[in-house]
Order: structure tokens, then C-alpha cells, then sequence
């Protein structure tokens, strides 16, 4: 199943399909289940590169990829990353 929702997500981008918050939250999860941690930072890249903003539910995918590959500093990254989006001005 995970092949064809793959399959399905490249599809969507050849036929120009409009992206959401949602359909990348969705494939981060993915890849999490998969065991394919190392994905979803590409996907938030390609996700800012789309002018589509993350939600909060994105960031804490971010921050369990990053966990399960060990990389803590990209972690304190995006929670500096959050703070910074929640200071008022």
C-alpha cells in the first residue's frame, strides 16, 4: 500500500494536483511508519519551496524525524523555528 500511496503522491505532481498541508503532512507520516525518517526534511523543503506553510502538526513530525535519526541540533532548529513564529511584535 505504501507503494501506491507513493505512486499516487507522484502523480498528483506531474498533473500539477495543488499541494496542502495536509498532503505532506500525510506523506511525512508515511515515511515515519516506513521507517524512512531521513525523507521528510526534503518534503518540508519542498513543502517552503511551494509557498505552503507547516502547521504545527508538520513541525512535530519534523521534530520525531529528526529524533529518530539522531539529530538533535536539527531539532533545537525547529524549535527555535517555532518560537520564533509564536513571538508577538
Amino acid at each position: 500500500m505504501a507503494d501506491k500511496a507513493i505512486a499516487l503522491y507522484e502523480k498528483m505532481q506531474k498533473l500539477n494536483f495543488s499541494h496542502n498541508t495536509l498532503t505532506y503532512n500525510n506523506l511525512m507520516m508515511l515515511y515515519l511508519k516506513l521507517g524512512n525518517a531521513e525523507k521528510a526534511p526534503s518534503l518540508l523543503q519542498e513543502m517552503k519551496a511551494e509557498n505552503i506553510s507547516p502547521d504545527t502538526f508538520t513541525y512535530c513530525l519534523m521534530m520525531k524525524s529528526y529524533a529518530t535519526l539522531n539529530d538533535i541540533d536539527s531539532v533545537e532548529r525547529v524549535v527555535k523555528e517555532i518560537e520564533g513564529m509564536l513571538k508577538v511584535p
